[in-house]
């Protein structure tokens, strides 16, 4: 599990898919995912959500029903949006193009396109065999209607002129966006767009600034990384690690050199636990800020110890402002020259 957490925390600030690689970064992907359950507050009646789902449905609310349409899914990971918009869309396609082959398995045996001896006897896991049922159950309909391309999509070759409408679950920021848009362009009808969403460390808002808001930003990692150098050097600036790397401008100006026309049309601002945040974030960003020489064990004893000692410090946990997780939607039309 140290070793999905490094994976998890790449993607979060570094570049690139998380979870590429074989069968276990996609079991990873699926534990991760029910063991991080968010409470949908519907007025009246609250709902348990997992946390990429709830994610999926965030976007969805933005999508519009479709019949009878070929969808493009941009970075499917193990399914978990796939099946979301299926739902909301029985009677269209979905086409998936993946990176990551351990992830790409997990959805196809999701959707009931890969032999259940491949993949179950990779864990023992009940809670997430459970979930895999209960997933399976809800997909079978479709199996027929989800095709899954491994690849970049940058270096997918698709027909021209043939997708009704693309969206990207928290995945297209992990593209070149200069070549996906350039991709996206010759794969998409004209007038039609893809919806896709990126998150603080990559898209900086106007109205509610990642360094003011953004919980990679939280004051704790002062104290941590204060104690830590007491032990070892530390040689950057948590700060560098979690700036964004685009404006809204910036964002619409390379969209508009394919031809597309990019508008911002939500923003989700989403509390982080601290204690999730410490776990799952911490560990990275520090090893990141530390000269890559030291061992991994000694990096985690001291770690450990200077976490042990910021956390009896009040002061260290005083901060209430960066404390959220910020969400961009965007809309990019392709525009019709016609």
């Amino acid at each position: 599990m140290e070793r999905f957490r490094d994976k998890f925390g790449a993607g979060i600030l570094g570049k690139g898919n998380p979870y590429e690689g074989g069968l276990e970064q996609g079991i990873a992907y699926d534990l991760y995912e029910i063991n991080h359950p968010i409470v949908q507050q519907n007025i009246g009646n609250p709902k348990i959500l997992f946390g990429y789902q709830y994610t999926a449905l965030d976007l969805l609310k933005h999508f519009s029903t479709l019949h009878n349409s070929n969808l493009l899914e941009i970075g499917c990971g193990t399914g978990i949006g796939t099946l979301e918009m299926l739902l909301q869309n029985p009677t269209s396609k979905v086409l998936c193009v993946e990176d990551s082959e351990g992830m790409i398995n997990i959805a196809k045996y999701k959707f009931h396109q890969i032999a259940e001896s491949s993949i179950l006897n990779q864990t023992t896991d009940k809670k997430l065999l459970r979930y895999w049922q209960e997933f399976r159950s809800k997909s079978k309909p479709f199996k027929d209607k989800v095709e899954f391309i491994k690849s970049k999509f940058e270096d997918t070759s698709l027909k021209p002129n043939s997708i009704d409408y693309a969206i990207a679950f928290s995945s297209f920021y992990h593209t070149d966006l200069y070549k996906s848009f350039k991709k996206l362009k010759t794969y998409l009808k004209d007038g039609k767009c893809i919806l896709w969403d990126g998150s603080s460390h990559f898209y900086d808002d106007k109205e509610f600034p990642s360094n003011i808001y953004g919980f990679r930003y939280h004051k704790i990692l002062d104290y941590i990384l204060k104690e830590v150098s007491k032990k070892v050097k530390v040689i950057g600036d948590y700060k560098d690690l979690s700036r964004p790397k685009y404006s809204l401008d910036e964002i619409k100006q390379i969209s508009l050199k394919e031809g597309f026309i990019t508008e911002k049309i939500a923003v989700y601002l989403s509390p982080v636990d601290l204690q999730v945040f410490i776990k799952n974030f911490v560990p990275y960003i520090i090893r990141k800020l530390v000269s890559p020489e030291i061992e991994d064990r000694e990096f985690n004893f001291i770690l450990k110890e200077s976490l042990g000692n910021v956390i009896s410090n009040p002061k260290a946990l005083e901060d209430n402002t960066h404390k959220y997780g910020i969400k961009a939607v965007f809309r990019s039309t392709k525009i019709n020259f016609k």
